[in-house]
């Protein structure tokens, strides 16, 4: 098969979405306004995967990024973010991404406010 041939399979094999409706509790640490020299303008939310409720809880070092389309759904994780909430993320995953997070956020719900 020639170089060009690979290639297009490479570019086909990554088209669409690895996973789909997925979700996720966590804290969102911040919410932040990307722009990159090369690529388009996007926003993206951090969220830590520990939760503390009064004083208890797991500390996780590992943090998820997420790309936010809907600005209504920025407003809501900014909120987040200020307050210290929990929320549950709904997202999907697409197979290959270039300049932005891969996990897109489709729906999130405020869970309430750590003491």
């Amino acid at each position: 098969m020639s170089g060009l041939a690979w290639a297009c399979l490479v570019l086909l094999a990554g088209c669409g979405w690895s996973h789909r409706d997925g979700e996720m509790t966590g804290q969102v640490k911040f919410v932040t306004r990307h722009t990159p020299l090369l690529c388009p303008e996007y926003v993206s939310a951090s969220v830590s995967l520990g939760v503390i409720r009064a004083g208890e809880g797991s500390v996780s070092t590992h943090d998820v990024d997420f790309l936010v389309l809907d600005p209504p759904l920025e407003k809501v994780l900014r909120q987040a973010a200020q307050s210290g909430s929990i929320v549950r993320l709904r997202y999907d995953e697409r197979r290959v991404t270039v300049c932005v997070p891969e996990r897109v956020v489709t729906d999130v719900v405020l869970l309430g406010k750590t003491p």
